[in-house]
């Protein structure tokens, strides 16, 4: 409980040095904001963990459904035999995923309710760096799957080369190195 009680405040201004807010953040109090400058709300809530575990299932199994969907992609471009139906599927696949990443992560969904989860502690210590990591995935996925859905295999490997350089951004500050 201290910890939280610690690391909400923190999190709201490492939030507000990066001039983000999030929707699902509790308004401010009127009075607080009256008296001082408002620092921009934490993007992570906190949950039981019990829900945290739940939370970290749910994330790996979406983490899991996108690593599949770039796995198919990957194979087929690496293969040159591209199957555009399984392109466009894995594409819109990418692209409905994408945005759920944002919500996966709320306080107290990390390593002491899911010990085999490769989220690093950075997650919830630079919230605004995660959000934008986050954003620009969602971002590099509309592309990819417009240019999957346009059905061009050049456009796609292009795409794809952009996409796996947003994923590969968060990784490199956000998840643990693969053993």
């Amino acid at each position: 409980m201290r910890k939280t009680f610690l690391l909400v405040p923190l999190l709201a201004l490492g939030l507000a040095a990066c001039g983000q807010s999030d929707k699902t953040a509790a308004p401010a109090d009127a009075a607080s904001s009256a008296a001082a400058p408002v620092a921009a709300p934490t993007p992570f809530a906190t949950v039981s963990a019990e829900d945290g575990a739940k939370v970290a299932h749910e994330r790996h199994d979406g983490f899991e459904a996108m690593g599949k969907a770039m796995k198919a992609v990957g194979d087929g471009l690496k293969s040159g035999h591209v199957d555009m139906a399984v392109v466009k599927a894995s594409a819109a696949k990418i692209k409905e995923t994408a945005p759920k990443i944002a919500g996966w992560f709320p306080v107290g969904s990390g390593v002491a309710v899911a010990p085999k989860s490769a989220a690093l502690p950075a997650i919830w210590e630079k919230p605004g760096e995660f959000q934008q990591a986050a954003a620009k995935l969602v971002d590099q996925a509309g592309k990819f799957d417009a240019m999957a859905q346009a059905g061009d295999p050049a456009a796609v490997g292009a795409a794809m080369k952009e996409l796996g350089g947003a994923c590969k951004g968060c990784h490199d500050q956000f998840k643990k190195k693969d053993d």
